[in-house]
């Protein structure tokens, strides 16, 4: 019995022995995870600190700022009146700079009116000089050959006459009239020192006779006119346009002598104008960009036009469409010869 309560007892130490070591361990481990506890609390307190120190910085900088504002607020404020009083000075210069351009606008353009005037003064009186060269004959026929369709004028190499030169027929006693449509029209064929043959192209033979006028109002033998040329032209009185029109006027002028510019000045003799150019309807703010294309080409031609018939007419220069022209300078195109 004795020896069982001994082993009893050694078995009771020998188990309160494991539970005093269990326990060590546990208090070991504690006091490790209480060294960890308070290092993560000085970390958290340190990133407090820096957290509440970056906020005390902001609420600084946005008063500051705020403060700042304001201060901008009550200047402009303060500064509005004179804002105000000198935007409406600077105004008022603007105005009166205003009223002195538009006085020197008028008084250019009234200096225009007057040059204008003198202009229409000097080509004057019985019309300006264009207008008279007209009117005025380059020769008369000599003679008629009416079996052969062909007649002599009075002109010739001495004159600067060329084969191929046109001309009108006007009768002796009537002169050269405002339209310029004459009894017949003539194409020179042979040239000689003063006198010249020529083809009868159009026109009744019997209608002319010797001692009628012919006259280009393109040829000169003394001197070269000026001409513009504006539109499209119908040649051949098809009631449309050629698309080779203007050229062929162009080439007629300048194989006659003649030269073609392109702006109408005070040294201009003769405006050549073809068809008026219709206005161009203007399309939808949401047409095409062609369709835009399209529509600003027409309206600069269009405004062309009529400005180049203005300025004419401001300069008191002869302005002939295309029947006047052809009348009097008696071409006849190729096409209307074939037809």
């Amino acid at each position: 019995g004795v020896v069982l309560a001994e082993q009893a007892l050694k078995a009771e130490q020998d188990e309160h022995g494991k539970t005093r070591e269990a326990l060590q361990d546990l208090q070991t481990s504690l006091n490790e995870k209480a060294v960890e506890l308070e290092a993560v609390r000085a970390t958290y307190d340190k990133n407090l600190k820096d957290l509440d120190g970056k906020l005390k910085g902001a609420e600084k900088a946005f008063a500051k700022e705020r403060t700042d504002l304001q201060d901008q607020v009550k200047l402009v404020e303060t500064q509005k009146g004179d804002i105000i009083k000198g935007k409406d000075l600077k105004i008022a210069d603007q105005m009166q700079q205003l009223d002195a351009a538009r006085a020197k606008i008028g008084a250019l353009e009234a200096e225009k009116a007057a040059l204008l005037k003198i202009i229409r003064d000097l080509k004057s009186p019985g019309g300006t000089a264009s207008e008279l060269a007209m009117r005025q004959a380059d020769g008369k026929i000599i003679k008629v050959v009416a079996d052969k369709d062909i007649c002599y004028i009075s002109i010739g190499k001495e004159a600067n006459v060329k084969p191929g030169l046109p001309l009108s027929v006007y009768p002796a006693k009537k002169g050269i009239p405002a339209t310029g449509e004459g009894l017949a029209r003539l194409l020179v064929r042979n040239v000689y020192p003063t006198t010249s043959e020529c083809r009868i192209v159009s026109g009744k033979v019997d209608a002319i006779s010797e001692g009628d006028l012919v006259a280009n109002l393109v040829f000169s033998p003394t001197r070269t006119y000026r001409f513009v040329i504006e539109g499209e032209f119908d040649l051949y009185g098809e009631g449309r346009t050629a698309p080779e029109g203007a050229q062929k006027v162009r080439r007629l002028i300048e194989s006659l002598g003649g030269k073609v510019e392109n702006e109408v000045s005070i040294t201009t003799d003769y405006v050549i104008v073809g068809e008026k150019p219709p206005f161009p309807p203007k399309p939808r703010e949401d047409a095409p960009r062609v369709a835009w294309a399209a529509y600003k080409a027409a309206k600069a031609q269009y405004d062309h036009y009529f400005a180049i018939e203005g300025r004419a007419a401001a300069l008191a220069i002869p302005v002939l469409n295309t029947n006047r022209f052809l009348a009097f300078s008696g071409f006849v195109p190729k096409r209307r010869l074939q037809d």
